[in-house]
């Protein structure tokens, strides 16, 4: 790696070091959000097709009492 190009990269983390803990937590909350905004369109999906009368098997089993 070039030394200037090694240099840059140290005082950009030096900057950051006072924001490692807010870093940490945007990067955990994102992996919180991803599989929920995931899961959204498949949740939309069922309440259209529980609507609309769509298919008779269900994509998800859900358990009533």
């Amino acid at each position: 790696m070039n030394p200037d190009t090694r240099n840059v990269i140290q005082r950009f983390c030096a900057y950051l070091r006072p924001y490692s803990w807010a870093i940490f937590v945007t990067l955990a909350l994102a992996l919180v959000l991803v599989p929920l905004e995931a899961s959204y369109p498949i949740l939309l999906g069922l309440v259209i097709d529980t609507m609309l009368g769509g298919s008779t098997t269900p994509f998800v089993d859900l358990p009533i009492p």
